[in-house]
């Protein structure tokens, strides 16, 4: 413990002398008191030691303390919550004496280590229902979860208990790779293969059109079940339509069934796969499947029109291909020759150019209303597209242009971006946007900012228009494309830009009259997904506003109601309703809007997610790889009680003992506070006994 100050401590000579001549003016100069000599000088060493005192503290003195500090090792245990856990012939003992094991084990560790428990399917969470409820395994993000939070903390081991099994998200044996500190698992389902029939996958479009026919391919997987038959029937509206047999001739076999049923009907059309179960099948959930197909009787045109060939043209063309609701068409600037009035959307790549040709088919846009979507690139001409008065301006006078990042406006409200888009969308390549002084009207709202290097600006890099019901939307940078090769390396696969693309591209596109209440939601959701509504109200001016309550009402085939109110965000509306087991539902929404009662119907469909269903065998040769690595041991559901002891006799798992310093201010001692006001109020005392003031 040591004594400093931010002022020397030379000070205090000056201190002590001014309390020396304080204490003398008031004890030995003064002609009024006249006390015993030895009272005189107690009461003069009371008062000096309080000047003293008081001086001292204007020094403004701190205590410097070294602290120690023990962290014990942290043992994390993390329970595997998904569905394959309990679909097994041994569930009632993972719902019964599997928990009591686990709760026993963590007491016994608690006594020598800090215990943090979780559990995972989708993602992480800090319960451990043991309900096995979870529709996903995913055990690469629940790994992930862990690093980010505790990979810079004394982590002493890691007990993970799954089945091995993971169909969500990459490999968790290459994520594992991450982690410096032993991983242990409990191995909990079945590794012995069961006679099985499941239906796997199937693949169809979503969308088709009305009087075709459309495939729908279905994967069907058989183990250990040679030599029998089974039959795969496709059902529509509770009929059976098609069915196809199917013959196992081999221990693992897989057989790709295809059917090409009409549409005949449009609207929501509800088909079901049902393959018939073998003798002693245990398990029987994944036998069965339930699709939903949009019938529609029109397409959406949308045009790409194009300064030169650009890989963002194939970007984009990729991701809109993969809606069956448009018909995409790319063609050059130059050698367009078609009325654009015949397009529902247009989107213009680094145009308008410097050509009078790209400004006369600008205009003619502006002047049809035709939405549009405009990409800013190197060949884009600032001066014309300030021209045209669009609301956004860029002045620059010499083409020069920025390497930039996407920032996400918190406070869009447009439309609604999964989690896995705001999440990763930071991580992205940069685009090349053009420099300059940005002048944004106030009809445009930013999706995402611009960053500059470290710095993140109120610079748009994305926003959208709406201007009295014609819709447009800006994108300040070219090099999208690489969006799109980075979202497949990372994820293998396109998901998050062709949402990105699709929910700019459906926003624009979207057919309505200028209306006072305007609902948006998704046609399908899987049964892992939320169901998210968004809703804006307008006044008579077409600005947004919210003044009034919009209530929900969602209905399922038995015409059970869920009710809900929506909730306002910025200047919008927003309904979270959570997750729906697979069905078609109805919804009602409705606002009075002061006396005037609006209302929006609609539906919308839940598929099946029967990930977990599909495979039960455990795998545990991944577990014992991963262990191995990380020297450390996967251990049986029956012997949980020595994962303790093991980890015990570890050598490598110790505390850490920390050196803190810490400074206190002396002038927040209470004691010190107490002795002062002890040496007032005595002196005071002594000073009424004697006679004095």
């Amino acid at each position: 413990m040591e004594l400093v100050s931010q002022y020397s401590f030379l000070w205090m000579l000056p201190i002590v002398l001014l309390s020396l001549a304080l204490v003398a003016l008031l004890y030995y100069k003064n002609p009024r008191e006249s006390f015993p000599i030895w009272v005189n000088i107690v009461l003069a060493i009371f008062r000096f030691s309080v000047f003293t005192l008081l001086g001292f503290l204007l020094l403004s003195p701190l205590l410097k303390n070294w602290k120690t500090e023990i962290q014990k090792p942290i043992i994390l245990f993390v329970q595997d919550e998904s569905q394959s856990i309990a679909l097994n012939t041994d569930s009632s003992f993972y719902k019964s004496e599997y928990p009591q094991k686990v709760e026993e084990m963590i007491a016994q560790l608690q006594n020598d280590y800090e215990v943090k428990t979780f559990s995972f399917a989708e993602k992480l969470q800090t319960e451990i229902p043991f309900s096995y409820q979870g529709m996903s395994s995913n055990m690469a993000k629940a790994m992930e979860a862990i690093y980010d939070q505790y990979s810079h903390l004394n982590i002493g081991a890691m007990i993970m208990a799954t089945d091995g099994i993971y169909n969500k998200g990459q490999n968790p044996y290459y994520y594992a790779q991450r982690m410096k500190f032993p991983m242990y698992f409990i191995g909990l389902g079945d590794t012995i293969v069961q006679s099985d029939l499941m239906i796997n996958r199937q693949a169809y479009n979503k969308t088709v059109f009305l009087g075709n026919k459309f495939p729908i391919e279905v994967e069907v997987i058989s183990r250990k079940a040679v030599g029998k038959n089974t039959e795969l029937q496709l059902l529509n509206n509770g009929r059976i339509i098609d069915r196809k047999k199917i013959q196992i001739k081999s221990v693992n076999q897989k057989n790709v069934v295809r059917f090409y049923p009409e549409a005949k009907s449009s609207g929501l059309q509800d088909y079901r796969l049902r393959l018939k179960p073998i003798d002693n099948e245990i398990n029987i959930q994944n036998n069965y499947a339930r699709i939903f197909v949009n019938v529609i009787d029109s397409k959406q045109k949308i045009l790409i029109l194009y300064d030169s060939p650009h890989p963002d043209i194939a970007a984009l063309k990729s991701a809109l291909e993969a809606y069956e609701t448009y018909e995409i068409e790319a063609v050059s600037f130059n050698k367009f020759n078609k009325r654009l009035k015949a397009y529902n959307l247009v989107i213009l790549h680094q145009l308008p150019n410097l050509s009078q040709t790209s400004l006369q088919q600008l205009q003619e846009i502006k002047q049809a209303r035709i939405p549009f979507l405009l990409i800013a690139g190197a060949k884009t001409s600032l001066r014309n597209m300030n021209a045209l008065h669009l609301g956004l301006e860029i002045q620059n006078q010499r083409m020069s242009m920025n390497t930039v990042n996407a920032v996400l406006n918190s406070k869009f409200s447009a439309f609604s971006l999964s989690p896995d888009l705001q999440g990763n969308i930071g991580s992205f390549p940069p685009l090349s946007s053009p420099y300059g002084k940005y002048k944004v009207s106030k009809s445009i709202q930013t999706l995402f900012y611009q960053q500059i290097g470290s710095v993140k600006t109120e610079i748009p890099l994305i926003g959208l228009s709406n201007k009295s019901g014609w819709r447009s939307a800006y994108i300040l940078g070219e090099g999208i494309w690489r969006w799109r090769l980075h979202n497949y390396s990372r994820f293998n696969n396109h998901e998050i830009f062709d949402e990105l693309i699709g929910k700019i591209v459906r926003y624009l596109s979207l057919v309505k009259e200028q209306s006072e209440f305007d609902l948006e939601v998704k046609k399908q959701f899987d049964e892992s997904e939320s169901v998210i509504f968004d809703a804006v109200l307008y006044n008579a001016s077409y600005e947004p506003i919210i003044d009034y309550e919009i209530e929900m009402t969602i209905s399922d085939e038995n015409d059970k109601d869920y009710p809900f109110t929506f909730s306002i965000r910025d200047s919008s509306y927003f309904l979270n309703a959570g997750r729906f087991s697979s069905g078609i539902y109805r919804y009602k929404a409705q606002v009075n809007m002061g006396g005037k009662i609006v209302n929006r119907n609609g539906r919308f469909t839940v598929n099946t997610t029967s990930r977990e269903a599909i495979q039960l065998t455990a795998n545990h040769h991944l577990l014992n790889m991963i262990a191995n690595e990380h020297h450390a041991k996967v251990f049986g559901k029956n012997q949980i009680d020595q994962i303790a002891d093991d980890i015990s006799q570890r050598k490598d798992i110790v505390s850490i003992q920390y050196n803190r310093l810490k400074y206190s201010d002396l002038i927040d001692l209470k004691w010190l506070l107490g002795i002062i006001i002890l040496l007032l109020t005595v002196e005071w005392f002594v000073r009424k006994q004697m006679g004095s003031y």
